[in-house]
């Protein structure tokens, strides 16, 4: 997975520009993949909710779990981010 982080001057208020998904095995792949479903990231910070169901919506009605683990790992990518940058 790659997130693509912009900020205006200050790294701490980095929010996700892009997802992309480099690797999967996943039935659902196509819809993973497309933009219906990544460009809900776009404009959330580190610190935001990344609910399936609730902030964002899945990717497909038999992709639930896929898609909770992508919001989990674009979230987590974003906290990192955060993280390493006010160290």
């Amino acid at each position: 997975m790659v997130v693509a982080l912009e900020h205006g001057g200050d790294p701490r208020e980095a929010v996700i520009k892009e997802v992309r998904i480099q690797r999967d095995r996943e039935k659902e792949r196509a819809k993973l993949r497309g933009a219906e479903f990544l460009d809900q990231f776009r404009g959330k910070r580190y610190d935001e909710a990344f609910v399936i169901g609730v902030d964002l919506k899945t990717a497909s009605q038999s992709s639930i779990k896929s898609s909770a683990a992508i919001a989990f790992a674009v979230r987590k990518l974003a906290v990192i981010h955060n993280y390493l940058v006010t160290r």
